[in-house]
């Protein structure tokens, strides 16, 4: 394992702990997996954009697809709740087939396609086998075992690829994309596994561009960026940040300023062009929702009162930092499967040490802009989803409302795709230069696959204890 490539290593742990975390966590126990399944499955019908009935968007879907994924939704929070193998072993080889349709909305009815293309294709894919092997109807189990596949292929294929174009941090990358939460999202039906490995992937990118000298700003580099920032300004806007340091291109000297402004003026419009295009035929209904409303009047409440929002985050930052940072390793379930504490300590101080290890792996000098940029944009991102919750969320939750003293539906794994910033931020020119540092920092480094080897198996034998053991 050790005399692998880190490319290799993830590949290798990533397909074994994916296909185990794909088999175990039983259908629909993961974060609005319910939501995304019924995305993918639309899409991979040949539906991509919602339709409207009478007030309401949103598509058809079988009765029974419903009814069964209604069922799994009562596992929430009650950990008496066991899984049979059997129970599961029927759903998935049930072919009695779907009859009776009806038109429902849900939270990702008009999220664009792109952010649900790779489980879509797994069920498309899964049908075309089954056809071959002589299967003639299939049930929502079966369906969402190869979307799940469809997520996880996807995920590997993207985080191997910011590995290998990477010129530094590659194990800092394979770390995060390792992290229990990371593959439990990206082995389950999700767009949260498609945001972190575009994250990584574009700041692969970035420090590519940054880093090595030969690189030159072409139009291959622009499309890719611009695909990730379509799918960034539409799904999650706050990951949008990962790419702001591009602004940093005029300061490299082997590149000619007015030759990185134009890139960075087309990159900008070809992305705020491809959101109008690709978003154009999403349906809305002509009555306005009390969402929107709630909304104005809450950033009317924060400009108004800005010294509360700077209560509220700070509460929610500091206070509840233990929440979060132990949902960034892996809360799993439906929100209600934890680790150990300790284990939960033990990752996050491991994790930080070995990155930072990494970083200053790279003994060259980052550009004091370039870094403080990465840094801005950290920190932003970091505010940016508590904000973005108490803008849009929390004013419609029963108990919170119009300036409300706390931030309702913030969790730790919203921050994985920022952490690819870390790197960046923790490299120091004067520490990868120490002797002493340059020393000692491999004894730890030589051996940091053991940490997500740990970690990931702590997180099997826990979800087999949640779900399965008697």
């Amino acid at each position: 394992m050790k005399n692998k490539s880190v490319c290799k290593q993830f590949i290798f742990l990533a397909l074994i702990f994916g296909f185990i975390l794909m088999i175990i966590i039983p259908p629909f126990q993961s974060p609005d997996e319910d939501s995304h399944f019924k995305k993918a499955y639309v899409i991979s019908r040949g539906d991509f954009y919602p339709s409207v009935n009478g007030d309401k968007v949103g598509y058809f879907l079988p009765d029974k697809m419903l009814s069964y994924i209604d069922e799994k939704l009562n596992y929430i929070g009650d950990l008496d709740k066991k899984e049979s193998y059997k129970d599961v072993l029927h759903e998935e080889r049930d072919t009695s087939g779907f009859q009776n349709y009806t038109f429902q909305s849900f939270s990702t009815d008009s999220v664009i396609p792109l952010g649900h293309l790779a489980p879509a294709v797994g069920i498309f894919s899964g049908k075309v086998l089954g056809y071959i092997f002589g299967l003639e109807h299939f049930s929502t189990v079966y369906m969402l075992y190869f979307a799940r596949l469809g997520c996880l292929v996807f995920y590997i294929v993207m985080v191997c690829l910011a590995i290998r174009l990477t010129p530094v941090f590659k194990k800092s990358f394979m770390l995060i994309g390792l992290l229990p939460m990371s593959l439990a999202l990206a082995a389950t039906v999700s767009y949260d596994g498609l945001l972190i490995s575009l994250a990584l992937l574009a700041v692969a990118l970035t420090l590519r561009l940054f880093l090595n000298e030969e690189e030159k700003l072409d139009w291959k580099y622009l499309t890719v960026f611009s695909i990730m920032g379509i799918v960034f300004l539409n799904i999650k806007m706050v990951y949008s940040f990962v790419m702001v340091p591009l602004i940093c291109l005029p300061l490299k000297k082997s590149f000619e300023c007015k030759k990185s402004m134009k890139f960075i003026v087309s990159l900008g419009s070809i992305i705020l062009v491809g959101t109008f295009l690709i978003k154009f035929p999403i349906p809305s209904v002509s009555t306005a929702s009390s969402g929107v409303s709630l909304t104005s009047q809450q950033i009317s409440y924060i400009l108004s009162h800005p010294g509360n929002m700077i209560g509220v985050l700070y509460n929610e930052i500091f206070v509840n930092r233990f929440f979060y940072l132990s949902g960034m390793v892996g809360i799993f379930g439906l929100l209600d499967t934890y680790l150990p504490v300790f284990i939960y300590i033990g990752i996050l101080i491991f994790m930080a040490i070995l990155i930072f290890l990494d970083a200053n792996s790279y003994t060259g000098k980052v550009n004091i802009w370039f870094k403080s940029i990465n840094i801005l944009s950290f920190c932003i991102g970091v505010i940016g989803i508590f904000i973005a919750f108490y803008i849009l969320w929390t004013p419609m939750i029963p108990g919170y409302g119009i300036g409300a003293d706390s931030i309702s539906g913030v969790q730790g794994r919203y921050f994985i795709p920022l952490l690819v910033l870390l790197p960046i931020i923790f490299q120091s020119y004067c520490i990868s230069n120490n002797q002493l540092f340059q020393k000692y920092k491999d004894v730890c480094l030589d051996n940091y696959y053991m940490l997500p080897i740990i970690a990931l198996s702590v997180s099997v034998i826990t979800i087999c204890f949640r779900y399965w053991a008697i």
